[in-house]
């Protein structure tokens, strides 16, 4: 779990945010501390936290040194002031009002418990809790307690090891009964952002762990069809959930439902991860035999439904021909060739009752694309200038000068499409690139020359991957 905490310095103008991350237990077992710092500036557009320093350790006691990390830090820096924003803490600008706000002596008094938990220092972190005077009917207050009692129930034995359990399962019941009253407030409860420190970051992830505390303890009762309840209800707010997946499958089984277990494992495996005791039957292999026979047989019959229609269009004049060469310079000749040929600039495909269609721009299209293209790579100029910098490092390094791009297909109303390169060496000059809004400083080449796009694109919808526009 990554816990990410987020301060404002004092005495600052514009206002300075530093974000420490604390990753107790990472991959592999490594424990990472990352600090990074924003400063603010007058152009609200959002930007992002900096990558920022970061520490990685492997060693035993990895988990404990960046945690203290973060309480030094703390107590090293006695002026800053503890930022929360409801919007998962993305951008910077939102910690700070209106958006933001600053974290109450509670809600920090949580984030030390929840990292004691952590760290196995249930002692510590039941003092922490039982300091918090006023009532709280804070989702994340429970998820604490939830989580410390249901931790240290693990590492205990006996009658301690039952007594935390129940402690457990009463917070689990409390997080569940407020997420049924914001059912009542809330149209999409499972996307609200309470209080949270960690990867609880919606009442969702908050309240399906919970579920999962009381699944556990209903099968340990031979309670299954209450587990089974309990496990959809928890599923239906927070369906990325797999260790509730697993619980489901194990209550089925042991209701003798496998049928219903063999769809559900099968979906949601990468998740759960290995159970032998669902792979290894007979009726699950079956299963799969089946689902991949229709799969073939479906697939059989999409490409049997494939219609592909190439069209020409006008022949372009001596003047058309010569503003587009007007416009980009170097324009590649076998794309002006083909352009003003007018044949096969335009496919129709149709594959069952999709549908899709793709046509060559004309040069007004062409350059009002080019025009919103270079301001999405210029977005974060102001707003960013260092985000700024490294797009367009990116791209520089790759060779593109996106002054020297043609776009000659895309969708007008969104910035995605391809381009014709109109300078480089052998294999790069003529050939056709995508590019993505959502990936500024990515070129990706797709075929070597302005022709080969559509047969591309025909290809694409044969093999049921076509490019939507």
């Amino acid at each position: 779990m990554t816990y990410k905490s987020t301060w404002q310095l004092p005495g600052h103008n514009p206002p300075m945010l530093v974000q420490l991350s604390i990753v107790p237990y990472g991959a592999n077992g490594t424990a990472s501390f990352r600090i990074s710092s924003c400063v603010l500036k007058k152009d609200p557009s959002p930007t992002i936290f900096p990558g920022g320093e970061v520490l990685q350790l492997t060693q035993p006691d990895g988990d404990r040194i960046v945690v203290q990390k973060y309480l030094d830090w703390i107590a090293a820096n006695p002026g800053v002031i503890p930022r929360f924003d409801n919007n998962n803490g993305l951008f910077p600008e939102y910690f700070l009002e209106p958006q933001g706000r600053r974290k109450t002596a509670t809600e920090l008094l949580l984030d030390e418990a929840m990292l004691r938990v952590e760290l196995g220092d249930y002692e510590i972190a039941q003092t922490l809790l039982n300091s918090i005077v006023e009532p709280s009917d804070c989702m994340f207050h429970h998820t604490v307690l939830r989580r410390l009692y249901a931790n240290w129930a693990t590492d205990a034995a006996g009658a301690p090891a039952q007594v935390h359990a129940q402690r457990a399962v009463h917070h689990a019941e409390v997080i569940v009964d407020i997420y049924r009253k914001m059912e009542s407030v809330h149209e999409y409860p499972d996307r609200y952002v309470c209080y949270y420190f960690g990867d609880y970051s919606t009442a969702g992830s908050q309240v399906s762990s919970a579920c999962a505390t009381l699944v556990r303890h209903r099968l340990q009762q031979r309670q299954f069809q209450a587990a089974l309840e309990i496990a959809a209800y928890g599923i239906a707010a927070n369906r990325w959930d797999s260790d509730l997946r697993e619980l489901q499958i194990r209550a089925l089984m042991a209701m003798g439902r496998n049928e219903e277990v063999w769809p559900i494992y099968a979906l949601n495996h990468r998740g759960i991860g290995p159970m032998p005791e669902v792979t290894e039957t007979e009726g699950y292999r079956a299963y799969i035999r089946a689902q991949s026979e229709e799969a073939q047989t479906q697939e059989k019959k999409r490409r049997a439904s494939v219609v592909l229609r190439y069209h020409d269009s006008p022949l372009l004049t001596d003047t058309e021909q010569a503003a587009w060469k007007a416009r980009y310079l170097n324009l590649p000749q076998n794309f002006l060739s083909w352009v003003s040929s007018g044949q096969r600039t335009h496919l129709k495909g149709s594959v069952e009752t999709d549908e899709y269609e793709y046509r060559l721009f004309n040069l007004q299209q062409s350059q009002e694309w080019h025009t919103d293209f270079m301001g999405w790579l210029n977005l974060h100029a102001k707003s960013s200038p260092d985000f700024h910098a490294e797009i367009w490092q990116h791209i520089h390094a790759s060779g593109i000068d996106p002054e020297r791009m043609t776009p000659i297909l895309g969708d007008t109303h969104t910035p995605d499409g391809f381009l014709v390169r109109c300078d480089g060496g052998p294999g790069e000059y003529g050939a056709v690139y995508f590019w993505s809004h959502e990936e500024l400083p990515v070129f990706e080449k797709i075929a070597d020359s302005a022709q080969d796009l559509m047969p591309w694109l025909a290809t694409a919808i044969r093999e049921g991957k076509p490019f939507i526009l």
